[in-house]
C-alpha cells in the first residue's frame, strides 16, 4: 500500500478514537495558573478571580516551617510548627480587628493563655488558679465609671470606690483602718442595734441591752446593763490606791494608803464637802 494511503488510514484511526477529557478554565475564573506535579504534590502559583479553590489539604511549605489547612475528624485545623500571626491591619496600614464569631477555647494545659504586651500583661493558668498578671496595677472599670476597683501591684493594696459586701469572714493581716477621719458609725455589727461609732471626743459603743465581758475561762466577768447603767462584777472591785488625797469629783472612789498613819487607810468617797472615809 502506498505510504500516502497509510497516512490517510492512520489519520482516520486517530480521529475515530474517543477524545480525552479536558478541564476548561475560563479566564475570569483563573487569572494565572502555574502547576507542577511532583509525586503526590502539586507546586506552583494559582490565583483565583471569581471561583473557589477546593482541596482536601492546603499546605504551604517554606524554608522556616510548614502551614497546613486541613480537616481532622469533625474539626477544621490550622497546623504549623512556627508562630501563627493574624494581622488584619496590613502591617499597620489598616484599622481592622479580629472578631471571633463564637467562643474561643484553649487546650487543657497550664501556662500563659493570652499575652497582651510581652510577658508583663497576660492571663494564664496555674494549678487551681486563674492568673491575671500586670506590670504594676490591675484596674476594673465600667463603661461610664473608671477605677471601680484597683489592685495596687507594688503593695497589694485594694482600693474600691464604693461599698464592699462580703458573704463570709473579712480577714486583715494588719491594721483595719478607715481612710477618712470623720465621725459617725464605723462598724455595724448587727443592723444599728450593735455598733461602734465616733462622736466628737467620744468612742461610742451601742448595744440593744447589755454589754458583757468574758475571758476564755470566765463568762460574764463584767456585765453592764445599758438600760439602767448598773454594772455587775463577778469578782471584787479594786479601787485605785493613792498615798495622798487628790482632787476629786462627786461620786469618785479611791483607796487611801497614808504613808505614816495606818488609821487613815481605807476606802474614800468624794462628796460635795470633800473626801470622806467609808
Amino acid at each position: 500500500m502506498p505510504i500516502i494511503h497509510l497516512l490517510i488510514v492512520f489519520s482516520w484511526f486517530i480521529a475515530a478514537l474517543p477524545a480525552a477529557p479536558q478541564t476548561l478554565i475560563a479566564q475570569e475564573q483563573i487569572e494565572d495558573a502555574f502547576l507542577l506535579k511532583t509525586g503526590g504534590f502539586v507546586y506552583g502559583d494559582l490565583t483565583a478571580a471569581t471561583s473557589t479553590i477546593r482541596a482536601q489539604t492546603l499546605a504551604i511549605v517554606t524554608q522556616t516551617g510548614i502551614f497546613h489547612i486541613t480537616q481532622d475528624g469533625p474539626n477544621l485545623v490550622l497546623r504549623s510548627n512556627v508562630d501563627l500571626v493574624l494581622d488584619p491591619t496590613d502591617n499597620g496600614r489598616a484599622g481592622a480587628v479580629i472578631v471571633p464569631a463564637t467562643m474561643m477555647e484553649f487546650p487543657d494545659f497550664l501556662g500563659d493563655k493570652i499575652r497582651f504586651f510581652s510577658h508583663a500583661y497576660k492571663i494564664g493558668i496555674s494549678p487551681f488558679d486563674l492568673d491575671i498578671t500586670s506590670d504594676r496595677n490591675i484596674k476594673f472599670h465600667s463603661d461610664t465609671v473608671p477605677d471601680l476597683m484597683v489592685i495596687l501591684g507594688d503593695e497589694g493594696d485594694v482600693k474600691i470606690r464604693r461599698d464592699l459586701e462580703a458573704g463570709g469572714d473579712v480577714t486583715a493581716g494588719g491594721v483595719f483602718q478607715f481612710a477618712e477621719d470623720e465621725p459617725g458609725d464605723k462598724l455595724l455589727l448587727y443592723d444599728t442595734l450593735y455598733r461602734l461609732a465616733i462622736s466628737p471626743d467620744t468612742f461610742d459603743f451601742y448595744s440593744d441591752y447589755f454589754f458583757a465581758w468574758h475571758s476564755d475561762t470566765s463568762i460574764n466577768a463584767m456585765v453592764l446593763d445599758a438600760e439602767t447603767g448598773r454594772l455587775t462584777l463577778t469578782g471584787p472591785l479594786q479601787l485605785p490606791v493613792y498615798g495622798f488625797l487628790p482632787d476629786g469629783h462627786v461620786g469618785e472612789l479611791i483607796y487611801f494608803d497614808h504613808p505614816a498613819d495606818d488609821n487613815q487607810d481605807g476606802a474614800y468617797i468624794y462628796k460635795s464637802t470633800g473626801w470622806h472615809k467609808l
